[in-house]
């Protein structure tokens, strides 16, 4: 249960396994809150879903995360990219 006045958001997260889930992210600390479920540093990446944001782990491929196959299939340049470690949707309207 939320507390009281705490403002919240859903979120897609896509893991590497493909098991997709909804998850609530508190809008006042939604910086800190989207690195934990990415892992790291956050990355805005091109997304084909319209009025969505991607978000990845900027250091993904560094860190050698495995390869998030429907992340990938959702960016909107295609070609020799590709996405690691796990990735989020977001309305860009809920992005700040």
């Amino acid at each position: 249960m939320a507390k009281k006045g705490v403002r919240l958001i859903d979120v897609k997260l896509i893991p590497p396994d493909g098991e997709e889930k909804i998850v609530k992210v508190d809008i006042d600390h939604q910086l800190e809150e989207l690195q934990a479920l990415v892992k790291g540093y956050i990355e805005l990446v091109p997304c084909t879903e319209t009025g969505k944001l991607m978000i990845i782990n900027e250091e993904g491929k560094l860190l050698n995360l495995p390869l998030n196959i429907m992340a990938t299939k959702l960016m909107e340049y295609k070609g020799c990219d590709f996405i690691c470690g796990n990735a989020l949707l977001i309305d860009a309207v809920d992005f700040n």
